[in-house]
This record gives structure tokens, C-alpha cells and sequence, in this order.
């Protein structure tokens, strides 16, 4: 696939041509897949009503995933997680699937925190599970950080890691109107 962007500059007249080339991964129909992890403002992570469900700007299915394209985040905020996982083996008898998911939070090789919980938790569609989460920061001090999510399908025993980058920041202060005066 190939993307061509042309922006204009209703100021000037300005025209510019970006060109970029599209590479979309093979999936292999047999092998444990997942999109790509995102990182997601945890404020901005929510289920859209079903007449919006596949439409608009950062909707995946029925959920709203605006990305945090920098990564960055405060300790006031909440991480949003979303990924989804492709090819689970489907039990024979219940015809659903039976995975794993651990996340673990890391500060360079440290652990910092780490929790686990199963497909039978989340949402299931067929072969396909959507991971959706939300973390607090509170507990973080201001640092770089790494998100690693491992999958694990307990029926065919394969296993897949992702892992994001993410930094945390104190937050900003507000200044009232009598801390901002003069003098104070």
C-alpha cells in the first residue's frame, strides 16, 4: 500500500506532497498474532454508543483508543492499554478460548509491578481476544518506563510478548489567581 498526503495551506496557497509507503504484516492463521500495543489516554478510552461502533477517528470496534503518540503521562493520569490478540485455539467442546495475559511494568530492568488475568475475563470473540485496561500512575514516580503485555494461549501453548515505551512526569501545577499576583 502506498499513502499520499497533500496538505494546503488555505494562507498561502501552499501545497506540500508527503509520500509514504504502507507495509502490512502477513498473519499467518495458525500462529498467535496481536496488533500493536497502544498506549492510550486513560481518559479518552471508552465504548461508543453502537450506531458509532467502526466509525470516526479512533474508533477500534466499539471502543474509542485515542493514542498518546508521545508516550508521556503524569502520575494523575491513567494509562490506557488496548490490544487485541488473533488466532487463539478455540476448545472443542465450549468453542471458546483459554489464555493468559500478564503485564509487567519496568523502570530499566526492575520490576515494578506486575498482574495476570485470563480470557475468561475479558472480552472473547472467537479466535480473538481485545485487551483493554486501565492504570493508574499514581503509584509511579516521574520516570521512564516500559509496558511489556505477554499472551498466552493455554490450549496450544504459544506465547506473545509486545512491549511500549511510556514516560511518567509529575504534574504540572496550577497557579490560583492569588498565587499568580504580584508580591505573593
Amino acid at each position: 500500500y502506498r499513502l499520499d498526503l497533500v496538505i494546503k495551506d488555505v494562507q498561502s496557497g501552499n501545497i506540500g506532497v508527503v509520500n509514504s509507503r504502507l507495509q502490512v504484516p502477513r498473519y499467518d492463521d495458525d500462529k498467535l498474532e496481536t496488533s500493536s500495543l497502544i498506549l492510550a489516554d486513560g481518559n479518552k478510552l471508552q465504548h461508543v454508543p453502537s450506531k458509532q461502533i467502526g466509525t470516526g477517528q479512533f474508533v477500534l470496534g466499539s471502543t474509542k483508543v485515542v493514542p498518546r503518540l508521545e508516550a508521556d503521562f503524569t502520575t494523575a493520569d491513567r494509562l490506557g492499554i488496548y490490544m487485541q490478540v488473533y488466532n487463539l485455539t478455540s476448545d472443542d467442546k465450549s468453542h471458546k478460548s483459554s489464555a493468559t495475559f500478564q503485564y509487567t511494568v519496568k523502570r530499566g530492568k526492575d520490576q515494578i509491578m506486575q498482574f495476570k488475568e485470563t480470557s475468561e475475563e475479558m472480552k472473547q470473540r472467537g479466535d480473538q481476544v481485545t485487551i483493554e485496561r486501565l492504570l493508574p500512575l499514581a503509584t509511579l514516580s516521574p520516570g521512564k518506563y516500559s509496558l511489556e503485555v505477554n499472551a498466552t494461549d493455554t490450549l496450544s501453548g504459544q506465547t506473545i510478548s509486545r512491549t511500549a515505551e511510556f514516560t511518567v512526569r509529575a504534574p504540572q501545577e496550577t497557579k490560583s489567581a492569588a498565587n499568580a499576583a504580584p508580591g505573593r
